[in-house]
């Protein structure tokens, strides 16, 4: 077990605070899958096993937006994320993803994601 897991696996009470990264990428290639992957690699994550969540935010998280660069993580560590994923496989088309979020301190939260093929509905 990596130090990033036993963080997470930690009794209720007595984990560190949690920074949630909020990233942003885009990413090519020859199919949706290889596209996907240079995306993670352009939000500094491909190589983390990620873990995908349901939206809620945990009571007193701090969120950072516009984090780069790579998370301090070892490869193949596990990362726990709320994903907002869209693909174009036509050429010239258009895919645009977003998540927003509502945060209140001790009561948490919640993430909400949008996808769609131009930028208006992750833009709301």
């Amino acid at each position: 077990m990596s130090p990033h897991d036993a963080a997470a696996a930690a009794p209720s009470g007595s984990e560190p605070p949690l920074v949630i990264s909020v990233r942003s990428a885009t990413g090519t290639g020859q199919t949706p899958l290889s596209a996907f992957d240079d995306a993670l690699y352009d939000a500094g994550v491909g190589d983390l096993n990620l873990i995908a969540l349901s939206s809620v935010v945990p009571p007193s998280a701090e969120i950072r937006r516009g984090d780069t660069g790579r998370l301090p993580a070892t490869h193949g560590d596990r990362l726990y994320c709320v994903l907002s994923v869209a693909h174009a496989e036509l050429r010239g088309a258009s895919a645009w993803a977003g998540i927003g979020w509502t945060h209140a301190g001790e009561a948490g939260g919640y993430f909400v994601e949008h996808h769609g093929g131009s930028r208006s509905p992750s833009r709301s």
